[in-house]
């Protein structure tokens, strides 16, 4: 007999997610609330300015995520 175990669906997933306040991850993390810029509560593009001032140290990583929606077509 063998076993399965239900895998969610990406929806299923998404829908799990708690989103936090931008300001709070960003202060978590180090970024100080004047140095973002908010788009709503929960995304915010950071000044060039504090990048900037990162300069001195080490490269990090760069992580892309990006979600597409098909036409009913496929495309």
């Amino acid at each position: 007999m063998s076993s399965q175990t239900s895998v969610p669906s990406d929806i299923e997933i998404a829908r799990q997610a708690k989103l936090r306040p931008i300001l709070d991850v960003g202060a978590e993390i180090g970024i100080p609330a004047n140095s973002l810029v908010p788009y709503g509560h929960t995304k915010a593009k950071i000044e060039f300015d504090f990048i900037e001032q990162l300069g001195d140290r080490p490269d990090g990583h760069l992580v892309l995520v990006t979600g597409m929606t098909p036409t009913p077509a496929g495309e």
